[in-house]
This record gives C-alpha cells, sequence and structure tokens, in this order.
C-alpha cells in the first residue's frame, strides 16, 4: 500500500512544474480577494491561515501552484482539519458524466499527470481514512468518480510510472 509520504511525494513530482502565481485570488478586485492576495504575499511558501474558507477563491493556477501543500496539509498529524475538509470537498464537487476534464474552474490547468496524482491522493483518503464501520462521505467518493472521470478523459502524454502504479494499485480497491 502506499504511504502518505509517497502520496506527498507523486502529488509534489506531479505538481513540480506550476509557478508561483503573480496573484493567488481569481481576477477580480473584490476585497475577499485582495485580501487572499495579501495573505499569500506575506506568508511566502506556507499556507496563510483561514485559507479554508477562501478556497473558492483561488484562481486555477492557484490551486496548482498549491497541490502539494494542500495534500500535505491533509496528510500531516497537525492538519488544519477545515481545511483539510473543504479541500475534499472541493475536489468532490459534482460533476456531469459528459463533463470535459477542465470541467472545475480550479482544475483547468491541470495535466493529465497532475489530474492522476489527485485521483491518487483521494483514492488513498478513502482507503486509509475510511472503513465499513465507517463509510466515506459521499464527497469523497463522488470525488473519487470525478477524477476517475478526468483521468480518462485528459489529453497529453505525460503520466509518470509511479502515478500510473499508484492507479493500478488503488484500482483494486473500492
Amino acid at each position: 500500500m502506499l504511504t502518505s509520504a509517497k502520496i506527498q511525494q507523486l502529488v509534489s513530482v506531479a505538481f513540480a512544474s506550476a509557478p508561483r502565481p503573480e496573484d493567488f485570488a481569481s481576477a477580480c478586485s473584490c476585497p475577499e480577494c485582495a485580501d487572499v492576495n495579501l495573505s499569500f504575499q506575506s506568508c511566502d511558501d506556507t499556507l496563510p491561515p483561514g485559507l479554508a474558507w477562501k478556497l473558492p477563491l483561488l484562481s486555477p493556477d492557484a490551486v496548482r501552484y498549491l497541490m502539494p501543500q494542500l495534500v500535505r496539509n491533509c496528510l500531516c498529524d497537525d492538519a488544519d482539519d477545515d481545511l483539510c475538509w473543504n479541500f475534499v470537498t472541493m475536489l468532490g464537487e459534482p460533476v456531469s458524466k459528459s463533463a470535459p476534464p477542465d470541467y472545475l474552474r480550479f482544475a483547468s490547468t491541470f495535466d493529465r499527470g497532475q489530474f492522476a496524482a489527485t485521483l491518487a491522493f483521494l483514492k488513498f483518503i478513502h482507503a486509509d481514512w475510511y472503513s465499513e464501520a465507517e463509510p466515506a462521505p459521499k464527497d469523497v467518493i463522488r470525488g473519487i468518480r470525478n477524477w476517475e472521470h478526468f483521468v480518462e478523459r485528459a489529453t497529453g502524454d505525460w503520466c509518470s510510472e509511479t502515478i500510473v502504479s499508484s492507479l493500478t494499485y488503488f484500482s483494486k480497491r473500492p
């Protein structure tokens, strides 16, 4: 079974090429978006406090850049539980079966390997955090279905062997 550290490494490798965006919030001049941009300017490469409630304001480039940190937060012992749950819920937003891989606004800049790494993360969460006694919430199940769909439909030929092997392993699990 893949460990938390391996999943973090998988996501870090898949998203390593994502550049730090100049602005982290969507192209908007509202006070909330300005606050998001300001909070990231003062935090260097750490996640700012209160990000859990600001996730919907992040631009696609910001989500892509922050994916390794967001995943690391979810899998560490001192996780920000609100941020983790809101992030997993965001990954499990409802999506039509006919939707293209870039349907989710925040994932519109992901490549095939990044879709696959995100799917591996969700499958790890499902396998590691939940059981028959405590079934996974619908957001996690729906997220897995969505991201399987995205990986299947994504274009591009990059998908590392590590990511492919993790998907092969997890495809044997519910």
